[in-house]
């Protein structure tokens, strides 16, 4: 009689966990892609964003950016900083600095320091966006 009920047994207990665990593992999972989905769109408006200005400003040193581009530029900063770390926040607010006049705040930058600060904050976002934490990768090559 113990050999029919044990394996009976185990199959519902089997079953039952399976129940009561795969919809929390499934939105665990699910959760950990939306982040991943919203910051890759993040790293996308950046990116859109910075080759803007700097094909505007390559063609016109004199150069303003317009409303609408700020207004852009501050949701963009608003979005980095609710969904990365500090680390990578501070690294975009690096790149934040070139946009303007004379590209950086000394009026002394040039197009080569835009675009290694520009790919700096993009690698810092790319990072935290693909990356899981939990499985980080110490080191990804800087290309």
């Amino acid at each position: 009689m113990s050999s029919i009920l044990e394996p009976a047994l185990i199959g519902v207990a089997s079953a039952l966990l399976t129940l009561l665990l795969t919809p929390r593992i499934q939105h665990y999972f699910w959760g950990y892609q939306r982040m991943s989905e919203l910051r890759l769109a993040v790293y996308k408006d950046l990116n859109d964003l910075a080759a803007e200005f700097l094909t505007h400003y390559i063609s016109n040193k004199d150069y303003r950016p317009t409303d609408e581009f700020y207004k852009t530029l501050m949701v963009l900063t608003a979005n980095i900083k609710t969904m990365f770390s500090e680390d990578a926040f501070n690294t975009f607010k690096e790149f934040e600095i070139m946009i303007g006049p004379n590209l950086g705040s000394t009026g002394r930058g040039s197009v080569e320091d835009y675009i290694a600060t520009r790919d700096g904050a993009l690698r810092a976002l790319y990072r935290e966006a693909v990356v899981a934490k939990r499985f980080r990768i110490e080191k990804i090559r800087q290309g």
